[in-house]
């Protein structure tokens, strides 16, 4: 849920219930890379999604990152619906997303090296 234009990203509350170091990477490497304004500092509610299956049964650190306004405590209009289609994609959303990710991803190669 990371493709829509303007997200804003705050700390899914199950992701920090069961990877809280994880957020925090992530949340880190993003405000580093100059994307703090879209990956804030706000811990939402937990949210039932596949992350919570794969922390609670396999207990592999998995978090959400997902587009959610968090003063009107909702996701983006087309969240799991029949709209969320390559209409409303963002390229520059999925670059930037995907290269906190990425980067993520590389710092833990890093450190395991």
């Amino acid at each position: 849920m990371v493709g829509g234009k303007d997200p804003v990203f705050p700390k899914e509350g199950t992701s920090m219930r069961y990877a809280s170091s994880v957020v925090e990477k992530v949340w880190k490497i993003a405000a580093k890379a100059g994307y703090g304004r879209y990956f804030i500092d706000t811990v939402t509610g937990e949210t039932t999604d596949d992350h919570v299956y794969v922390n609670q049964f396999l207990n592999i650190p998995t978090i959400d990152i997902v587009s959610y306004d968090p003063e009107r405590h909702v996701y983006k209009p087309w969240h799991h619906t029949h709209s969320d289609n390559m209409d409303i994609i963002d390229p520059a959303t999925l670059k930037m997303a995907g290269q906190v990710v990425l980067e993520v991803v590389f710092e833990e190669v890093n450190v395991a090296q």
